[in-house]
């Protein structure tokens, strides 16, 4: 075989030669590799420094094998050129390390480029000078109908960016050199065909001219099975893109409304049955319980004190000062205001702040009133417990002076809306919430949609590959090659892959995604061929070796062809994209065997949950969710489920349960439906561990006083487990009671504190000699 060596001109400088006699250099240890996959091919060769009839006295033949030459060579009617891009010298020889693309392709790089429209195969290489700077020209152009909108976000060689091309186009390429008589360069084509698939050969050709048995044309077939890079699940995300898309905002606009005179029936029918009470006790005779009595009638929230339950607390409910705030009055459509002497309006509850001076002289605990009118610069109240009067009276007081004194002041829903009590016409401007929509670009990744579901289907109609949630799916390769072991020791058996491609394009991110997964979800198979088969890579061949169990009949494809021409023995080719041709009867036996089987087997249930099955002192919940088996195969179409707490039944798909729902222990069953035929059951017990409560009266001033000064505050506090619990009193009602130092019940103090109160305030009015306290607590559920 000879071989010419070409300076850096292209211009035939020497020979190489294979041959024992030959005059020029002779090369050995050669290897010549040709990939489909990228169509590129290497060349790597040693020759010995010898003296050579050709060397002249300036230069040895060897010393033109350097880094800036070239080497070429026919075979089988084709030109080869192979660039020397690395040499390894010593003392006796050089080897070589050749690739027959240039430099521009191997080294230089092109920039991120995003296309504004679909653009042909060509006219990408073009806008990305991926042809004419590399000498490129191009020539079987099989996608020359086709057109695509790529993006790459990212820097590459410029022999990447065009495999990425190929590969956007869902095609192979193929470098072809041309030479001149003389061995320069006469044309350096790529050509460019459809994807191998079973329409299309694409590079190489169908090679039904030969057979390569073993023991005839090839020596030995090594196999290879690699399931180590395998997944069967993959989560693709695409590049960044600009969106437009409506959002439905909120604002708060301002209107103007005028609201006739008076119109406030409810509010002034309450303040007359408050006013006809002048003179009598209402509840516990404390100004708290004529608030009470008065939010009652105009619906508002229960203030307890003796007149009402309690609703709608969420502080203390113990001081009159803070009623403003200890209750949730927006929720009964009441509103609550400060201090502001235009909020002094006939009708209004007034909650005057602790411990302060005149008019009120108020104690710890403040005062409350209810305004009946509001004349000038007078306001005339009526109050309860007002210098130690313990019955309804009326006052009038300088409105300034008692409006300084006010914490906050309550409006009924009337006097809320605008309406007056016996008032003129009022024009207010009132917040109104209008809509409206805008438009909000964002820049987000290119991803599936979550919500698309698709099925891909093999030949024998079984679902192969699935889009879900984002992500593409291999059911069947999740169940030959699960995570975890056999696959039944968790329920999560898929191998996922993250994969950034660069795309904008939806469909495109599909495409490639699923590609990505056809060819790893599923052991890499792959077949040596040792043997000078006289291949090129992409040719199609079958295969036969009866030396396998059973016999090997295939249909290849040459990813890659290996070839020495100074040892023919090292040849070699592997091949991928194997197609079984004979053995179908047996598998398709075995199928149907199985297919048979798995109509016997039973149906069974597989529960999993987010917090598992016990729970403790009523606290937390967990989630249910159910998977139906046929034998080893999960079964996901027309499946229903009923679940049943209990005796208390429930259809859905997943089932929620709270541990306050369970007492002691209690039993979920559930049940499997195809269809309307139920096919499975299964039972799961469920435990609340409830620890007892303990009750414990604190004391802020202990239990025993002297001289009748007495001042102490009692609360109740709960213990579960060495734990506190009820901090805020919303769980529990606390009800107390009073039993004399002569063990009789004192029903007056009982009749006055008969309202849930957490803590109690104990002064020498509560205790004449001895006195004991209890406290009783009943569950009643989280108040709001």
């Amino acid at each position: 075989m000879l071989l010419s060596i070409l300076d850096h001109n292209l211009e035939r400088v020497g020979f190489l030669d294979n041959e024992d006699n030959a005059k020029g250099l002779v090369f050995y240890n050669d290897m010549w590799s040709r990939y489909l996959e990228t169509g590129s091919a290497t060349f790597d060769f040693t020759v010995d420094k010898k003296n050579l009839d050709l060397d002249t006295h300036n230069r040895r033949v060897y010393q033109t094998l350097n880094e800036r030459s070239f080497v070429s060579f026919h075979d089988n009617g084709r030109a080869y050129l192979f660039n020397i891009m690395k040499t390894v010298e010593d003392e006796d020889a050089i080897t070589c390390y050749c690739e027959n693309l240039n430099l521009e392709l191997l080294n230089e790089y092109a920039n991120p480029y995003k296309a504004d429209q679909a653009y042909s195969f060509e006219e990408y290489c073009k806008k990305l000078d991926l042809l004419d700077f590399a000498a490129l020209k191009l020539g079987i152009n099989e996608v020359s109908d086709q057109k695509r909108t790529i993006e790459w976000t990212g820097q590459d060689t410029k022999l990447k960016r065009l495999i990425s091309l190929a590969n956007n186009f869902d095609a192979e390429i193929a470098f072809e050199t041309y030479l001149n008589d003389d061995s320069s360069l006469k044309v350096f084509r790529l050509n460019v065909f459809k994807e191998h698939d079973d329409k299309h050969q694409g590079v190489g050709v169908r090679r039904d001219d030969i057979i390569l048995n073993y023991d005839q044309n090839i020596e030995k077939i090594t196999r290879t099975v690699d399931k180590t890079p395998i997944f069967n699940m993959i989560h693709p995300t695409g590049s960044d893109k600009t969106i437009t898309r409506q959002v439905t905002k909120t604002r708060t606009v301002y209107k103007t409304v005028t609201v006739s005179g008076g119109g406030a029936g409810n509010t002034e029918n309450a303040l007359r049955n408050i006013g006809s009470r002048k003179g009598q006790r209402v509840g516990t005779g404390q100004c708290y319980s004529l608030s009470a009595l008065y939010s009652a009638l105009l619906g508002g929230p229960g203030l307890g004190a003796g007149v009402t339950g309690i609703s709608g607390r969420i502080g203390a409910g113990i001081a009159a000062s803070n009623i403003g705030t200890d209750y949730r009055w927006g929720a009964f459509g009441w509103a609550v205001v400060g201090n502001e002497v235009s909020n002094a309006k006939a009708g209004a509850i007034v909650n005057i702040r602790a411990n302060y001076g005149s008019p009120f002289w108020t104690g710890p605990y403040g005062h409350t009133a209810i305004i009946k009118s509001v004349s000038g610069s007078t306001i005339t109240v009526l109050e309860q417990n007002y210098a130690g009067r313990m019955y309804v009276v009326e006052n009038s007081y300088n409105l300034g002076a008692y409006m300084a004194g006010v914490q906050t002041v309550c409006f009924p829903p009337e006097i809320a809306a605008g309406k007056t009590v016996g008032g003129q016409a009022v024009t207010k401007q009132v917040p109104v919430q209008e809509k409206y929509t805008e438009n909000v670009k964002e820049t987000v990744k290119t991803v599936i949609p979550s919500n698309k579901y698709k099925e891909y289907k093999n030949d024998a109609g079984e679902v192969e590959f699935y889009v879900k949630d984002g992500s593409i799916f291999a059911p069947i390769s999740a169940k030959l090659y699960p995570s975890v072991l056999s696959g039944k020791e968790i329920d999560d058996n898929w191998i996922r892959k993250d994969a950034s491609i660069e795309t904008t394009d939806e469909n495109v991110l599909e495409a490639n995604a699923l590609k990505m997964l056809r060819a790893g979800c599923y052991p890499t198979i792959t077949y040596d061929v040792k043997g000078d088969a006289d291949l090129e890579p992409g040719d199609t061949v079958k295969v036969h070796d009866d030396q396998f169990y059973p016999v090997l009949l295939l249909e290849m494809r040459a990813s890659e062809v290996h070839r020495s021409f100074s040892d023919p023995d090292q040849g070699h080719s592997v091949f991928t994209n194997f197609k079984v041709l004979e053995n179908q009867l047996p598998s398709d036996l075995l199928s149907r065997m199985e297919e048979m089987a798995d109509a016997k087997a039973p149906y069974t249930i597989r529960l999993s949950s987010d917090n598992g099955t016990a729970f403790k002192n009523n606290e937390g919940e967990t989630l249910f969710k159910a998977d139906l088996y046929k034998g080893e195969k999960l079964v996901a179409t027309d499946v229903s489920w009923r679940w049943a707490l209990d005796g208390v039944v429930t259809v859905g798909m997943q089932y929620l349960v709270k541990a306050r729902d369970i007492d002691d222990t209690a039993v979920l069953t559930v049940s499997g439906y195809v269809g309307n035929t139920e096919v499975a059951t299964t039972e799961i017990t469920l435990a609340n561990l409830v620890e007892q409560i303990e009750l414990k009266v604190m004391t802020s001033n202990g239990n025993t006083f002297k001289n009748g000064v007495i001042a102490s505050t009692l609360t109740a506090t709960l213990w579960r487990g060495g734990k506190e619990i009820d901090k805020d009193g919303t769980e529990f009602s606390y009800i107390w009671t009073k039993t004399r130092d002569d063990e009789t019940p004192d029903e007056h103090w009982n009749a006055d504190h008969s309202y849930s109160q957490k803590s109690i305030r104990i002064t020498q009015e509560d205790v004449f000699r001895r006195a004991t306290f209890s406290c009783e607590i009943e569950y009643i559920g989280k108040q709001v």
